[in-house]
């Protein structure tokens, strides 16, 4: 569009430094017979006239507002107003949608307008004449009455001054997004996804009406707040000339509060969403959503229209009971107990005089207990006493949940189950591994735990775990160097295998000078092209379980995390778990004694020479081996993609496991060892 209007711009300014034989007329705009003056000339683009919007507009009796904000233009006629966004190829009639072939623009610092468009909307006739390049309109009239029987004269009146001429104005209505009461008052108000910055003057009419009752009347711009809705008469220069606003309000006791203070439950069972931009006053003190507690008297400010709540007045309830989550018990010479109570600590006194109760909601069992018997975790309402003492204490609970640790991650402080719920744990979370304290790092993934989750929050309080002792980390089938669940590829050349060879599927032993001194079996076929030597081929032969690994469990135990899309280069030492946490690029050489694990793809270009060290690599989907001189010892993983060795003068010793497995380089050595132990942990073996 505004290589478009530049050239159009030049054209005309090319146009008028003509000499006056050469000349192309301006286009002119006559209204009812007299001609339009402006100061930024008419142009004709895609065939139709684009003319300054308030010559020719006010000139047909319609209203004009301009919204900077949002580059809009609103033309307003009797009961007609149109309304056109710069750069929009579509417009509004009142309440229709009407397509345009040219969208409203700026140029020389003017909103230029299809002229034909906008005065058909305003009911005028326009017409356009071809060689004396001029647009004719007739602005529309008023109906006339038919003529009736002239009255007498009637006696001479004394002359009265003219009344003051109007404003002209459009209406809008909308939300109050914000309001500015200094130095300059003002609101906003949303219209749909548009919004408009009106001026509040002291002449401004406010009104403001609580639909529930009916109730309101006139106040200051101070009176209105956002969420209300509002119908406001603007006039020129978006000075706002009447604002009428209305809401509507619900009291009541809060039953529920959930989502975080989003939703809200009345006692009555009436539900309220509360906006994200509400204003939330407990006792008039400003607070959060999160600080709403059950059984609080509310009153809420709720936007006629959406029903969402604007404004959340609250009062404790009139008994001194406070509730929240159980954090600490202290059952010594003083006892006590913290409760946390929204993002306050509150520290409360038991009395030989305190009753203390504890309940499992799973069945509504339980009675009495004393204060050593209640659980950090718990959720609990206390009575107080006016010396903050506990006069009842009521605690609940839920039965452990027994579940499977898929993974566990301390980052995030979340467990993920077997069965994909995540669960967030409690800052003060309780681990203990066959009774003996530990910590979340040790939970072993795959190991099945009693998980005491708080009722309420659904945080995990304590997790017990019986963990089986260590066992000697399984190994693959004996003697082979390579196992893989389909095809195996070996279009290379002058390549060694010492060991076993099986897949699942089919073998091509397809290059030329490679040698395999053990057996290659396939539950398919097995086809090796001369030139190649293979001491033994089993066709047919029976399929053998093919280790797989769950990538996603080593992120939950990774001592180093590399972000997606990492390239690292030169050595690369690891240690324990290094977890790429997407696709990962090594262009160097992989040293260390540790396991290095991909979400995604991983490719290794070795480019420098190391001694062989004990790594093993798994990824996700493929795992490539490129470059020179490759030294590894380990398992070799790829999982839902393919395994490639490419390159040449390889050495890696341990075992291949894959999905799909090509080795397409030249002169490498691939060599089986028994020591080596597949890596954890394991989906199946």
């Amino acid at each position: 569009m505004r290589v478009l209007t530049g050239a159009i711009i030049v054209l005309v300014a090319a146009a008028w430094s003509l000499p006056a034989q050469g000349q192309v007329p301006r286009i002119q705009v006559m209204v009812d017979g007299q001609p339009v003056v402006f100061d930024q000339p008419p142009v004709m683009m895609q065939g139709r006239v684009m003319v300054p919007l308030r010559g020719v507009f006010e000139r047909l009796g319609a209203s004009v507002v301009w919204d900077d904000a949002s580059r809009t233009v609103v033309a307003v006629r009797g009961d007609t107003a149109v309304e056109l966004q710069i750069g929009r190829l579509w417009a509004r009639v009142n309440n229709r949608t009407i397509p345009l072939e040219v969208p409203a623009l700026v140029m020389g610092g003017r909103t230029l307008v299809p002229l034909r468009f906008v005065s058909e909307a305003l009911g005028a006739v326009v017409e356009w004449r071809e060689a004396a390049r001029t647009v004719v309109i007739i602005a529309p009239q008023p109906p006339t009455a038919p003529p009736a029987a002239a009255p007498p004269p009637p006696a001479p009146a004394p002359a009265r001054p003219a009344p003051p001429a109007q404003p002209r104005s459009v209406t809008l209505a909308g939300v109050i997004r914000e309001v500015q009461t200094a130095p300059s008052p003002s609101i906003l108000l949303a219209r749909g996804s548009t919004a408009h910055r009106l001026t509040i003057t002291p002449e401004t009419a406010i009104s403001r009406v609580d639909l529930s009752t009916n109730t309101g009347g006139t106040i200051a711009v101070a009176g209105l707040a956002p969420g209300d809705d509002a119908e406001v008469q603007v006039g020129d220069n978006n000075v706002a000339l009447r604002i009428r606003a209305t809401y509507r309000s619900a009291a009541g006791r809060i039953d529920t509060v959930a989502a975080g203070g989003q939703t809200i439950v009345l006692s009555g069972g009436q539900t309220f969403r509360v906006n994200d931009q509400a204003r939330v006053l407990i006792n008039d003190q400003p607070h959060g959503t999160a600080d709403l507690r059950r059984g609080m008297v509310v009153t809420l400010r709720v936007n006629p229209t959406t029903s969402e709540v604007w404004e959340v007045r609250a009062e404790r309830a009139a008994a001194a009971v406070t509730s929240g989550v159980l954090v600490e018990v202290h059952p010594g010479a003083n006892p006590a107990i913290v409760v946390q109570e929204g993002s306050a600590l509150r520290r409360i006194s038991i009395t030989p005089q305190t009753t203390i109760t504890r309940v499992n909601l799973s069945n509504d069992a339980g009675g009495s207990v004393n204060v050593r018997q209640l659980v950090p975790g718990d959720d609990v309402e206390v009575q107080l006493a006016p010396d903050n003492t506990a006069q009842i204490v009521r605690a609940t609970f839920r039965p452990p949940l027994v579940a499977r640790i898929q993974s566990v991650s301390p980052q995030a402080r979340a467990i993920v189950l077997a069965d994909g719920r995540t669960l967030s744990l409690s800052d003060r979370v309780r681990v203990l591994i066959n009774e003996q304290p530990g910590t979340i790092n040790e939970i072993p993934p795959g190991a099945t735990a009693r998980l005491r989750v708080n009722p309420s929050t659904n945080r995990v309080w304590e997790i017990r775990v019986d963990a089986p002792a260590a066992q000697p980390a399984p190994r693959g089938p004996a003697g082979f160097v390579i196992l893989a669940h389909s095809d195996i590829a070996f279009p290379g050349r002058g390549n060694v295998f010492n060991g076993h060879i099986h897949t699942n599927a089919s073998a091509f032993i397809n290059g030329a000078g490679n040698a395999v001194n053990g057996t290659v079996e396939a539950a398919g076929e097995v086809r090796v092209t001369p030139g190649n030597t293979v001491r033994r081929v089993s066709e047919r032969a029976a399929r053998v379980p093919v280790p797989r690994f769950n990538v996603e469990a080593f992120r939950a135990v990774a001592t180093t995390v590399v972000p997606g899309g990492t390239t690292l280069k030169g050595l690369v030492n690891v240690t324990g778990v290094m977890f790429g946490d997407g696709d990962l690029i090594i262009e160097g050489a992989v040293i260390g004694t540790g396991t290095l694990v991909v979400r995604g793809n991983l490719t290794i270009r070795t480019i420098l020479a190391a001694a062989p060290t004990q790594v093993s690599l798994v990824a996700g989907r493929d795992l490539t081996i490129e470059g020179n001189g490759t030294l590894l010892r380990g398992v070799f993983y790829s999982g839902a993609g393919n395994l490639y060795v490419r390159g040449s003068n390889h050495r890696l010793e341990g075992m291949i496991v894959g999905d799909k497995v090509s080795l397409e380089g030249t002169g490498s050595i691939f060599t089986y060892r028994p020591e080596v132990g597949l890596p954890q942990p394991l989906t199946s073996q």
